[in-house]
């Protein structure tokens, strides 16, 4: 039977998931920061990641290896949802914060996704 780890990001700063268990993992920036500080997410290869974002503002964020891109409205959330099949460890940054995209984007992780083979 599949299981579905639900881990708010509010006091959480790493989680592992064995391979081929889905994770659900709820992210939220507020004043362009992930609440909590820095996290880094530890997943297993082969694992289906769901990452819910939400934020006080527009931003777009990118997952870095897995080229991945998604765009959150202000006050909103959307979700990046991937299998971790390229083990590494891969930030995660903003392209603009409150819609600026071309002019505010930064290589400052906002977090670290860690993917540790199997």
């Amino acid at each position: 039977m599949w299981r579905r780890l639900v881990v708010p990001l509010l006091c959480l700063h790493a989680t592992f998931a064995r391979a081929g268990e889905p994770v659900v993992l709820e992210v939220f920036i507020e004043n362009r920061a992930v609440v909590g500080g820095l996290v880094t997410l530890r997943v297993t290869e082969d694992s289906m990641v769901d990452l819910l974002w939400h934020s006080d503002e527009s931003v777009q964020l990118h997952l870095h290896g897995y080229d991945i891109v998604v765009e959150i409205p202000a006050g909103g959330s959307a979700p990046m949802t991937f299998t971790a099949a390229v083990s590494g460890r891969f930030p995660v940054s903003h392209h603009g914060f409150g819609g600026q995209t071309g002019q505010d984007h930064s290589h400052r992780p906002l977090l670290y996704l860690e993917v540790h083979p199997r």
